[in-house]
């Protein structure tokens, strides 16, 4: 753990970081503005209920302060596909079929996918453009976050990043076309 003099001071793996300085065209120690100003958007859209962007916001900023800590990255991402699963169940409870209390995020994505919340060909990952799928959101999603859950720690900020980037899109998807959406 940090000392309360280095609580603040960036996550080493930053201090060896360096970025190149659009200005002067030279290389510099990364600063924490130019980690965040590579950040992409990761805002829901006003039609997702407050709490899950509230939550949402949690995972984000705990991805944000991974620049004091590195390891926060992972544990953002984590949070993030638990907010994707409250989005999930949420938004599938005013159906007329309500999940079950005992429904994990592979029955939930299913659910979502067959009532048409969600298309499987948004979801697919492929390796080359006209190649059968590699691997399918329900499938990928829940692999990571089950490894997560279950002490299969990464590493690895883009990825974290990515899967926030994920975990908005599908939260969004879920919620564009929801007549209950304004609802918080």
């Amino acid at each position: 753990m940090k000392s309360i003099d280095d609580a603040l001071q960036p996550d080493p793996y930053w201090v060896s970081s360096v970025c190149l300085d659009k200005i002067t065209g030279e290389f510099r120690p990364c600063q924490f503005s130019d980690f965040y100003g590579a950040l992409p958007d990761l805002t829901l859209d006003e039609a997702v209920p407050a709490h899950i962007r509230r939550e949402f916001d949690a995972a984000c900023h705990t991805f944000i302060y991974a620049w004091l800590s590195y390891d926060l990255a992972t544990v953002g991402e984590h949070y993030a596909y638990a907010v994707l699963e409250m989005a999930l169940r949420e938004r599938l409870s005013v159906s007329e079929k309500p999940p079950r209390a005992r429904d994990g995020m592979k029955d939930l994505l299913k659910a979502a996918f067959k009532r048409g919340l969600l298309n499987e060909k948004d979801y697919e990952f492929h390796a080359m453009p006209d190649s059968p799928p590699l691997c399918h959101l329900r499938d990928g999603v829940v692999r990571l976050r089950n490894g997560l859950s279950h002490g299969q720690i990464h590493r690895f900020i883009q990825g974290s990043e990515m899967a926030l980037e994920l975990c908005r899109d599908v939260i969004n998807k879920l919620f564009a076309s929801s007549p209950s959406s304004s609802v918080l």
